[in-house]
């Protein structure tokens, strides 16, 4: 009798080892994130299809204000989640762009992408398209 006394309080001790570790497993599961709906995987083709579009190109050389202002009008468009943020930065190869600040409200993920615009049929003066986006917390 005292044997069996022995093996049921084992057997409870093992249960009660896998329930806690079954806990703690599902609350770290929990609390890791995915990446953002894929934020990173959106700029890339975005900058592409822009960098095609030849009035975007001709304005990215010459005009890069205007160019800038170009960007975020047409990333807006294509762009259907409002809590994504971004700002775009157009400047030349060599120079380094305007620095960056970013609101208050920006999540602690935000997605950096580039694209060259080497040049159109009539001018060559390479230009690189800069776009930070990131989720907007409230």
């Amino acid at each position: 009798m005292v044997r069996k006394k022995g093996w049921l309080r084992i057997l409870e001790a093992t249960i009660a080892v896998i329930m806690i570790l079954g806990v703690m497993l599902f609350l770290s599961s929990q609390s890791i994130k995915p990446s953002e709906d894929g934020m990173a995987e959106k700029l890339p083709p975005l900058l592409a299809e822009m960098a095609k579009n030849e009035s975007f190109r001709e304005l990215a050389l010459s005009q890069p204000s205007s160019a800038e202002s170009e960007a975020v009008a047409f990333l807006a468009s294509k762009i259907s989640d409002s809590s994504l943020k971004f700002a775009v930065r157009v400047c030349e190869i060599g120079s380094n762009c305007a620095p960056w600040s970013l609101p208050v409200s920006a999540s602690d993920q935000i997605y950096a992408s580039e694209y060259i615009i080497s040049s159109t049929m009539s001018e060559y003066k390479p230009t690189k398209v800069e776009v930070r986006m990131w989720r907007e917390i409230r």
